[in-house]
């Protein structure tokens, strides 16, 4: 709008005057998002698959470990992929679908070293 009226029957007695919003300020460019791929410590966990947990597959079981370490908010060392960033947690092997296991083996880095006492009480909190 640049002050003068162009009579276009917007404005008037019905409708009252125009008003002319200040345009926000464009925020610098902070750069592109950078995770954390810091690698202080690697952990190796043993964990058990049974019960109902036999019929959630490799990929929803690591889901739902990538989860768990979100919401107990544990330092968990992040992939440098420039697509899909996901946490650095590994298994060993992927369990059938529909078997149980006591003996799974998983293994989560963190950028920060820990107490495992501590990474466990934390993680066991959300599982």
């Amino acid at each position: 709008h640049s002050g003068l009226c162009s009579e276009c029957g917007v404005c008037g007695e019905d409708f009252g005057d125009n008003v002319m919003a200040e345009v926000p300020p464009i925020p610098e460019f902070a750069g592109h998002y950078s995770p954390n791929t810091t690698r202080a410590q690697r952990l190796v966990i043993r964990f058990g698959k049974r019960s109902s947990m036999a019929y959630i597959g490799h990929l929803d079981l690591l889901h739902v470990f990538e989860r768990a370490l979100r919401r107990a908010a544990l330092p968990v060392t992040m992939d440098q992929s420039p697509f899909h960033v996901r946490p650095r947690i590994k298994t060993a092997l992927p369990l059938p679908l529909g078997a149980t296991s006591t003996a799974e083996i998983m293994e989560i880095e963190l950028t920060k070293v820990m107490d495992p006492a501590n990474f466990k009480r934390l993680l066991e909190a959300q599982l």
